[in-house]
């Protein structure tokens, strides 16, 4: 982009509005800005649009209020509103994050496919007046994680309600220490406590909406006890993070030169509801200049670190990705790429007009870092120069010093009743006096206080266990299990009696002590079916020709493979399946198909490949002559997704093959893969037939019949369609949307509900396409997500056996046959709530 392609907003408040800014700002000076601060209506004049919203100051330093006009402001719009496809944004002085600094690192993440919050450059106005340029960032939202590529679900983040205000609370109090040795072990001491997130429970973005999705609340309860599992030692990090993002984001984070993202006050933890695993969302993002990084800390904020570089597993996939970087700034001049200096000028070209004194970043002082650090990351190191400091001074020696919350309490229930979990957040040990109980017994709420001793909560020392976990002074407690509990609160005393503190108790799941989808074992898969064989060598499992019946939902180890010979014909239990961290190779032949169906008719859980890129080392999948029926969606335990048949980053060639009968939303569902489709047929689906989302690929000569949704259906996908018939389809025979790009040759589309859609942000373009039967339109081009922008649809040579009827959403485009249809108003709500509702 250039300067004059920079985008200008004007945000509309009232006087009321306005003079509550400036008031809260001058009133905080230097102050920190701790707890909630109320929304102000607003409206944002941006191009043509009005946007509705609502405004906040945010930022907890001053540097974030310092300027006369720069302050930091929160955004959310309403509704469908969005901002450069961003419906919640903040907006900030440039400074306070590095100039171009933050742009560049959110930009090399996403170019990686790794999540980061989307950051852009605009010109602000408030009220017609201007403050110049300012730094636009996205926030968290649902919206951030489907542009960029991931399935709803939970964003979490340690919780840090409490930390600022013990930071502010000690920092008051060592002032009126006079002793500067004293003054200093304090601060060293309470800054090591407070900013050691992993004590603290995960909180989750969105809270208030976890009730309207049951998907959503069992994923909340899977991934915290996940989480949980981790601190206390059961579970690896491998077990629960995405090893290949997260060590990209390391490594790219130890390249920039700056781990202020990744503090563990900073980072966003989204949980995958494919994978089931957690992905790294880092925020607050800084680029260091100096070969050796920065914000390493020594203190509570590291300690994400020792359990992540503890795990073997991650910390190679690590040196991997830092080896990686270093071969492509030896070729590149620069480990991001030779475009890095381009995009980085053009961030400048934005800046300097205003702040002509910024300086790019050096490109030499990568190679720097390389050299000063990689043989202690080798040797791993590293991370241990910079291990939390040891701080042993505890607060008995200031008796005055208040405390705050001490302990962090919460429960969960068991058959054998209620269990209280207390972590202590300090470092000398506390006592458990008693707990008080508030519940609702059939008509009236009922309070009890119940007395206890002999039960210490351990002090909580600093640094990370032997196996990675978190170091806490931790107990649980058992007791008696009560219905209707409206309020638990526990009490508790300083060893010597002293002082005595109590503890709201809220509901939190319980650690586990393995992955739902942890591994099958090999010796059972191999007792229980004992057809296959094994190959551990090569790490594959086959399945001769022959009739076999599968039982059990199988989920061979990652970077296992499964062949399946020609003339197999397998038979599975309902609720059986198979998970592959692998690829899967079906050797069917035209004289001998390979088949996939259900024992005695039973629906069974299909074929679910994830992340097999990754295990394989990018070996590709493939179906030959291969027959699929009787499926439902992919589920075991409490992990449940919507494809019968299920790539997910795992390539896939599907040739002469078949996929019919199935009950499961997706028939068959490829995510963030590539793929062929060649001679293959779906039919006779519940839903939608193809749902191909954030993949590239190409479908030949295929067929879709009898769709109850769908016929293939695009999100985010560079698409080639040829030669390909759909046949009775309830809904759309093809959708193209999200941003994607289709090209369609030769398609001949019958008895349908709707013909070709384009919409958000797609482009779509026919060449060859003959209509029958279409119920409604045979062509369409409107924005359903006003966040990705109207589409564009390009039909030629287009026949049918009546007058092709088009319609094109206002701002979208589309031309049929050399002729442009003109736009008109849409109500796409309507639609999908009439004759497109699913």
């Amino acid at each position: 982009f250039k300067v004059r392609d920079v985008e200008s907003i004007n945000i509309n408040i009232d006087f009321e509005g306005l003079n509550y800014f400036k008031a809260r700002r001058n009133a905080l000076g230097p102050s920190s800005l701790q707890g909630e601060e109320p929304y102000k209506k607003v409206t944002i004049d941006w191009r043509e649009d009005q946007l509705r919203g609502k405004m906040k100051l945010k930022g907890l330093g001053p540097d974030h209020r310092d300027h006369p006009t720069k302050w930091s402001f929160a955004i959310s719009l309403k509704g469908d509103d969005s901002f450069l496809g961003m419906n919640r944004f903040s907006i900030h002085h440039p400074k306070t994050r590095d100039y171009q600094g933050e742009c560049l690192y959110s930009k090399i993440l996403i170019d990686n496919g790794d999540l980061a919050a989307r950051c852009e450059f605009i010109e602000v106005s408030i009220n017609g007046e201007s403050i110049g340029v300012m730094t636009a960032t996205e926030r968290v939202s649902k919206n951030l994680l489907e542009m960029q590529g991931r399935k709803e679900g939970n964003i979490f983040r340690p919780s840090y309600e409490d930390m600022w205000k013990d930071l502010g609370r000690a920092a008051q109090f060592k002032r009126s220490i006079k002793n500067p040795a004293a003054s200093k072990s304090f601060q060293l001491h309470t800054e090591a406590h407070a900013l050691n997130r992993l004590l603290t429970p995960l909180e989750v973005y969105g809270s208030g909406k976890l009730s309207e999705s049951d998907e959503l609340t069992k994923q909340y309860s899977v991934a915290i006890g996940l989480w949980e599992g981790m601190l206390s030692g059961h579970l690896r990090p491998s077990d629960i993070f995405d090893i290949e993002s997260t060590a990209r984001i390391i490594a790219a984070t130890f390249a920039v030169g700056n781990f202020h993202s990744l503090q563990t006050h900073n980072i966003k933890l989204y949980f995958n509801p494919l994978t089931y695993k957690f992905e790294i969302l880092p925020t607050d993002a800084v680029f260091g200049r100096s070969p050796s990084p920065r914000y390493l800390p020594p203190n509570g904020l590291g300690y994400i670190w020792g359990i992540l570089v503890s795990d073997r597993e991650l910390y190679r996939e690590l040196l991997e990705q830092i080896n990686l970087l270093v071969q492509r700034h030896a070729a590149e001049g620069s480990p991001f790429g030779a475009d890095f200096s381009i995009i980085e000028s053009q961030y400048l070209d934005v800046l300097r007009p205003e702040f002509p004194f910024i300086v790019p970043h050096n490109t030499e002082t990568f190679g720097r870092r390389f050299d000063t650090h990689l043989k202690a990351l080798t040797s791993n190191t590293f991370f241990l120069d910079y291990a939390p400091l040891d701080h042993t001074t505890v607060f008995a020696a200031h008796p005055d010093f208040d405390l705050g919350n001490p302990v962090f309490a919460s429960f969960y229930n068991t058959p054998e009743g209620i269990v209280i979990r207390v972590i202590n957040r300090y470092s000398f040990p506390m006592k458990v006096d008693g707990y008080e109980l508030e519940y609702f017994d059939s008509t009236e709420v009922l309070r009890k206080s119940f007395e206890m001793s002999d039960i210490e909560v351990p002090a909580t020392m600093h640094g990370i266990g032997e196996s990675g976990s978190r170091v806490a002074g931790e107990v649980s407690i058992s007791v008696p299990t009560v219905s209707g509990i409206e309020r638990l609160k526990l009490l508790l005393s300083s060893e010597d009696n002293s002082r005595s503190y109590s503890a709201n108790v809220s509901a939190y799941p319980a650690p586990v002590k393995t992955h739902v989808l942890s591994p099958s074992d090999l010796g059972e898969i191999l007792e229980t079916h004992q057809f296959f064989k094994l190959n551990t060598t090569s790490k594959v499992l086959t399945i001769p020709s022959g009739k076999w019946r599968i039982t059990t939902f199988i989920k061979p180890p990652p970077g296992y493979g499964l062949i399946v010979e020609a003339g197999a014909e397998l038979l599975f239990d309902a609720n059986a399946g198979f998970l592959l961290r692998g690829p899967i190779r079906v050797l069917g032949s035209p004289q001998n198909s390979v088949t996939f169906s259900g024992y005695g008719g039973a629906k069974w859980r299909g074929i679910s490949l994830i992340n097999s890129n990754y295990w394989s080392h990018g070996q590709r999948s493939s179906l030959k002559n291969t027959v699929i029926s009787g499926t439902r969606n992919a589920a075991y335990g409490p992990w449940e997704i919507t494809g019968g048949v299920t790539f997910y980053k795992s390539d896939v060639d599907i040739i002469s093959s078949t996929i019919s009968g199935t009950e499961a939303e997706d028939a068959l569902n490829i995510v963030h893969s590539d793929f062929t489709l060649v001679d293959a047929m779906i039919s006779d689906t519940r839903s939608d037939a193809f749902d191909g989302d954030f993949s590239v690929g190409r479908i030949v000569n295929s067929t879709f019949a009898r769709v109850g949704g769908d016929a293939i259906d695009f999100s985010g996908s560079e698409i080639d369609v040829e030669d390909s018939k759909f046949f009775t389809v309830a809904d759309k025979a093809v959708s193209v949307g999200e941003q994607s790009s289709l090209t369609g040759r030769q398609l001949r589309i019958v008895d349908v509900g709707t013909g070709i859609v384009s919409k958000d942000g797609s482009q779509t373009r026919v060449d060859g396409v003959t209509f029958g039967k279409t119920q409604h339109y045979e062509v369409m081009a409107y924005s359903k997500k006003p966040q990705y922008g109207p589409a564009m649809l390009f039909v030629d040579n287009a026949l049918a056996d009546q007058k092709i009827r088009s319609i094109a959403q206002k701002k979208s485009t589309l031309r049929l046959n050399g002729e442009t249809t003109p736009t008109q108003k849409l109500n796409v709500d309507a639609l999908y709530d009439g004759y497109m509702a699913k």
